[in-house]
């Protein structure tokens, strides 16, 4: 991947109706952050669970905003893989809003014994790459991929963990039009 001098910024806001502790938030949104900006996004996140809570969760939308649920997963968290779903408008080719299913994660983290807020993050971004994409389809390798298996998830290459340099430079591309700038990523 190319060396990238500047990064495009898409705002999240966080609202959570499960109770992920802070402490493991933080971490999360860092994991998260980390693998962003490895695709040349930068995360601006909004933390609307924090009391008070910043003026701006109460605010419509800006252009190219997004949002990242977290709730309890729909039945037993053993009954399905699924860590989190974003809607995706399949005619505009874009979604704003993903939900991330904390009980499922901690399910999945204590099977393959590995850590929680690295999990939280990675399907963070996962559900971000999505919305960002415009596209619910898997990817075969990356993090994009469907499946996470507790094996990927103790001794995954660093690989498991990225967007391909397609993906990133989509994501980046989508970034920039949704949120109406002109702004462009110089590498």
């Amino acid at each position: 991947m190319p060396l990238l001098t500047a990064l495009v910024l898409v705002t999240v806001r966080l609202f959570d109706s499960y109770g992920v502790r802070a402490d493991v938030l933080h971490r999360a949104t860092a994991v998260t952050s980390a693998t962003l900006e490895r695709a040349g996004v930068r995360a601006n996140w909004v933390n609307c669970v924090a009391l008070p809570r910043p003026p701006r969760c109460s605010a419509s939308l800006q252009p190219g905003e997004l949002i990242i649920r977290f709730r309890p997963g729909p039945g037993e968290p053993t009954e399905a893989l699924v860590l989190g779903i974003a809607m995706i408008d399949s005619e505009a080719h874009q979604g704003t809003v993903a939900t991330v299913y904390p009980d499922r994660v901690a399910a999945l983290s204590q099977t393959a014994k590995t850590s929680p807020a690295t999990l939280l993050g990675r399907t963070i971004a996962h559900e971000i790459g999505h919305l960002l994409l415009g596209r619910p389809e898997h990817a075969k390798h990356g993090i994009m991929r469907a499946r996470w298996t507790a094996v990927e998830l103790q001794f995954g290459a660093r690989r498991d963990w990225l967007f391909s340099d397609g993906e990133a430079a989509l994501m980046r591309q989508q970034a920039v039009q949704r949120s109406g700038t002109t702004a462009e990523l110089v590498e």
